[in-house]
């Protein structure tokens, strides 16, 4: 493992790191942190310095709550690739082309077409785009006797280029395919045009085309830092930290807190399977994604096509839910890109815990990020009697 020690960012009690009674009064709350990352280190696009310094953080808060942590460098593609942008220009370009140079402006959207199949076969990887340094903050506690089982706990530490309201009218993880969808039957329109001389083929077009020029001028505008960053993309590390404070005591569970970069591109978990060959068996992981913002659920399936959770980890967290009386229901099913869901992908037991309310517009919730830490200590301390 490449072991890189950050500085942490200073707490504001410098008491804070001294032993004895008040220690855990003296910790940052979950919505502490969440002020923190937001106000103090801002937008933390992948690869950027923004996210490095939540790295920086979470390493040295981790490190205060008897973790042995380290962060592991890689190289990724920040997203959102030019591809979709390129797209976007293009079919632009065709539509204004068409009238008079209809050949011109099928080939145009037959471009088009191959960027957006690309872009789905490369599963949210940026085509387009140089690598850029970027790092996994990992962290670990040992059981204190024979180890049974490994939980680990998994937040970003990027934030998403699009607000995820936005990503989820666009379609959500089903985003790339949706873009293919519709350079295909502009394609279509288009194709059958040249043969068909009618207007209607070329107003037929208008609807997808404005579908990926819209989601290019969005992707160009998350590219170039025009969103600011919403509370619910930081509340994922305040409560893997609170969490990783308050469990201190498990016996035959070793607990991992991993702190993703590159996470939207999903570079940083593909450099965490790479360089962990974590047990399939024995390795339970918990996602935390857009909390605070709305109330707490576990998700069943994650992602687009849905894939279910581990039927194991479900019926712990049913059951720890309820005997620590935290009442947090399961959804059904969610069409987000979640770790989870990239995580089932590869055959391993995961489930994502999430808030799925309205967005940035509501302020985060200090109740819902305690029921949603509650859960994860809940989880944690139900897998180790398991």
């Amino acid at each position: 493992m490449q072991s890189h020690d950050h500085s942490p960012i200073r707490a504001r009690d410098d008491d804070e790191d001294q032993p004895g009674p008040y220690l855990r009064r003296l910790r940052d709350v979950p919505q502490d942190t969440v002020h923190r990352l937001d106000e103090e280190i801002g937008r933390r696009p992948a690869t950027s310095l923004g996210e490095a310094r939540a790295a920086a953080y979470l390493d040295g808060r981790l490190r205060r709550a008897g973790l042995r942590a380290s962060a592991d460098t890689f190289t990724a593609r920040p997203g959102p690739g030019w591809e979709g942008m390129l797209g976007g220009g293009l079919m632009l370009l065709a539509l204004l082309l068409y009238y008079w140079q209809p050949l011109i402006a099928v080939l145009l959207q037959a471009i088009t077409l191959g960027l957006a199949a690309a872009a789905v076969i490369q599963r949210g990887t940026p085509l387009i785009e140089r690598k850029r340094p970027s790092q996994n903050v990992i962290a670990t506690r040992a059981a204190s006797d024979q180890r049974h089982h490994r939980l680990v706990l998994l937040a970003a530490l990027d934030t998403p280029a699009l607000p995820r309201r936005i990503s989820m009218l666009l379609g959500g993880a089903a985003m790339p395919m949706v873009r293919a969808i519709a350079a295909l039957a502009a394609l279509g329109f288009g194709m059958i045009g040249l043969f068909d001389p009618q207007r209607l083929w070329f107003y037929l077009q208008f609807l997808p085309a404005l579908y990926l020029i819209v989601a290019a001028t969005l992707d160009a505008l998350g590219k170039h830092g025009f969103w600011a960053p919403q509370a619910a993309d930081s509340a994922g590390l305040a409560v893997l930290l609170a969490s990783c404070e308050a469990l201190d005591e498990l016996l035959h569970t070793e607990l991992w807190a991993i702190g993703l970069g590159a996470s939207t591109s999903r570079a940083g978990l593909a450099d965490v399977l790479r360089r962990y060959p974590f047990d399939p068996a024995t390795t339970l992981f918990i996602g935390l994604e857009g909390l605070g913002n709305g109330e707490p659920v576990f998700l069943t399936h994650d992602g687009w096509p849905g894939r279910q959770a581990d039927p194991q980890i479900l019926g712990i967290a049913t059951q720890a839910a309820a005997d620590a009386r935290i009442a947090i229901p399961a959804l059904i099913a969610t069409r987000q890109a979640t770790i989870a869901a990239s995580l089932m992908h590869e055959g391993r037991r995961a489930m994502t815990i999430a808030c799925l309310g309205p967005g940035a517009s509501t302020p985060t919730s200090a109740e819902a990020l305690e029921r949603a830490t509650r859960l994860v200590i809940a989880i944690a301390r139900a897998v180790d009697t398991v």
